[in-house]
């Protein structure tokens, strides 16, 4: 019973640490894919725009400067806006700590210009200096 116990416990890990590759694997192909969006003409236009936005929303900066303002370690994050629709994104950023958990929560669920098309990835890869 217990060898039973144990080989299961062992093939849940596999199957975890299989998992968390496999989106580490996801992550780089969407980082990529957003480092590109980012590098043709309708791709920096949007950035712009975006970058627009963000900066014209005053509650989001006040948000952004209490992140960067923080004692935090590390300020350096790599990630990117994955949006399904032109108004709907979600904010995936590494390393998973204290800083990108706030600044995630800082650019979530902001009002912003609809991307130039769906599914659509934008950088936001950056280190912060307070």
């Amino acid at each position: 019973m217990k060898t039973v116990a144990a080989n299961r416990l062992v093939a849940n890990l596999l199957t975890i640490c299989c998992l968390s590759a496999c989106s580490d694997g996801q992550f780089e192909a969407d980082l990529r894919a957003a480092q590109e969006n980012n590098r043709t003409a309708a791709g920096a236009e949007y950035s712009a725009k975006l970058t627009g936005a963000i900066h014209g929303d005053p509650a989001v900066v006040d948000k952004l400067r209490q992140c960067v303002e923080g004692k935090h370690r590390s300020r350096t994050i790599r990630g990117y806006l994955h949006f399904t629709s032109s108004a709907n994104y979600r904010v995936v950023l590494k390393p998973n700590n204290e800083f990108s958990q706030c600044i995630s929560s800082a650019l979530e669920g902001i009002k912003v210009p609809a991307p130039p098309t769906v599914p659509y990835f934008s950088d936001q890869s950056a280190t912060y200096e307070q």
